[in-house]
C-alpha cells in the first residue's frame, strides 16, 4: 500500500499539481494578510473619522451657541447609535446620553481613566464589544466624550474572513486540478516519444526508426539525433555482421580441405 502511495506521488502531474497549490495557496494567504490589514485599517479611519466629525460639530456648535446649545442637542437626540458623557474636571458626569441598548450599562462606561489608543473593550451580556472613544475639552472645566461601537466593523471583518476561507478552500482544490490538467498537457510531448519507443523496442526490426510529430520543437530535434544515433548503431552492428561472415567464411574454407584429406 505505501508503495502504491510512493509511486502516486512520485508522478510528475500530481507533483506539479501540488506545486501549483502550494504556490497559489501562499500567494492568497499573502494576498489575504494584504488586503486584510488595509481593509482593517480603512475601517479604522473611517470610525476615526466618524468620531472626530461628530466632536467638531459639538465643538463648533458650542463655540456659536454655548454650552446650553450643547446640552439641549444631546437631549433632543432619539436615533443616534453613539455615547456622549460630558463631565467635570473632576470626573463628575454632568450630562450623558446612551442609546437604549447600552442604558443599563452606562456605568460600564465611565471610567476615570480612558485607555490612550481610543480602542475600549467592554463585556457587555458576556461578549466582549469592542468601542472608539475620544474626547474634546471644551474649558478647562468641561470635558466633552463620544463613544463610537465599532461592532459592525468588526463583523464585516468576520464576514469578509469567513468568505475568503471558503473561497480560498475552492480554489485550493481548482488549483491542484488546473496544475494536473496543465503538467499532463505539457507532457503529451514526453507520452509520445515514451510510445514510439516502447514500438521500436517491440520492433525486431534495426532498421525502424522513431516517428516524429512534425511539428519541427525541441522534441521532434531529439527524435531526429536519436534516429542519427541508431542510423551509426545500424552501421556499427552491420560493420560487426560482415567482420563476422568473413571471419566465418576464413575459417570454413581450411575446414574444408583437413575434411577433404
Amino acid at each position: 500500500m505505501s508503495l502504491k502511495k510512493n509511486n502516486f506521488f512520485r508522478k510528475i502531474h500530481v507533483r506539479m499539481g501540488l506545486t501549483f497549490c502550494l504556490f497559489y495557496t501562499l500567494s492568497l494567504c499573502i494576498i489575504f494578510l494584504w488586503i486584510l490589514f488595509s481593509f482593517f485599517h480603512t475601517l479604522q479611519q473611517d470610525n476615526r473619522q466618524y468620531l472626530n466629525s461628530l466632536l467638531l460639530s459639538y465643538w463648533a456648535r458650542y463655540q456659536q451657541e454655548g454650552y446650553e446649545s450643547i446640552i439641549r442637542q444631546i437631549r433632543e437626540e432619539k436615533q443616534v447609535d453613539y455615547i456622549v458623557i460630558v463631565s467635570d474636571s473632576d470626573g463628575k458626569i454632568l450630562t450623558s446620553y446612551f442609546p437604549g441598548i447600552y442604558r443599563k450599562n452606562r456605568q460600564l462606561f465611565v471610567l476615570t481613566d480612558y485607555p490612550e489608543n481610543g480602542r475600549l473593550e467592554i463585556k457587555i451580556d458576556e461578549k466582549r464589544v469592542t468601542f472608539l472613544t475620544d474626547s474634546l475639552r471644551l474649558n478647562p472645566n468641561l470635558t466633552f466624550r463620544i463613544i463610537i461601537n465599532t461592532e459592525k466593523t468588526q463583523l464585516i471583518l468576520r464576514i469578509f474572513q469567513r468568505s475568503y476561507f471558503e473561497i480560498i478552500v475552492f480554489l485550493i482544490g481548482f488549483s491542484f486540478l488546473t496544475g494536473t490538467l496543465v503538467t499532463i498537457w505539457a507532457l503529451r510531448p514526453i507520452n509520445f516519444l515514451n510510445r514510439e519507443i516502447h514500438k521500436l523496442i517491440d520492433n525486431t526490426d534495426v532498421r525502424s526508426r522513431l516517428r516524429t510529430r512534425g511539428v519541427n520543437d525541441q522534441l521532434d530535434n531529439l527524435i531526429i539525433h536519436i534516429n542519427l544515433f541508431l542510423d551509426r548503431i545500424e552501421v556499427l552492428v552491420g560493420g560487426m555482421h560482415q567482420a563476422l561472415d568473413n571471419t566465418a567464411h576464413d575459417l570454413r574454407t581450411p575446414l574444408t580441405r583437413m575434411k577433404g584429406k
